[in-house]
């Protein structure tokens, strides 16, 4: 009994391999419309991207600079930091990053 399960479970296995190979060859017939299928995706999404850097340019203006408020549970520091003044932090840029004082001329 236990030989005829064990061969039923095996054939049931093996249908299922077959199962899971065929959708894999499917592509493998026809790859010359597959590559054109790529290389149309490929142009709509680099034209995209052109599009886009395009509206970025167009539309591309300097920031405001906003208001400072020091509220004193923004910038606890305990000790200064070991580097330049030990108030700016490690990539500080002093056209984004405000000090408690407010921006850098």
């Amino acid at each position: 009994m236990a030989v005829v399960a064990e061969s039923r479970v095996s054939g049931l296995i093996y249908q299922f391999q077959l199962q899971l190979a065929r959708p894999m060859s499917i592509g493998a017939h026809d790859e010359e419309g597959s590559a054109c299928m790529w290389k149309a995706l490929t142009s709509i999404a680099l034209l995209g991207v052109g599009v886009n850097m395009l509206n970025v340019f167009l539309t591309w203006h300097h920031a405001q600079e906003a208001e400072i408020i020091a509220y004193p549970h923004l910038c606890i520091r305990p000790k200064s930091f070991p580097w330049g003044a030990g108030n700016h932090i490690l990539f500080h840029n002093p056209h984004t990053n405000a000090l408690l004082i407010g921006y850098e001329d």
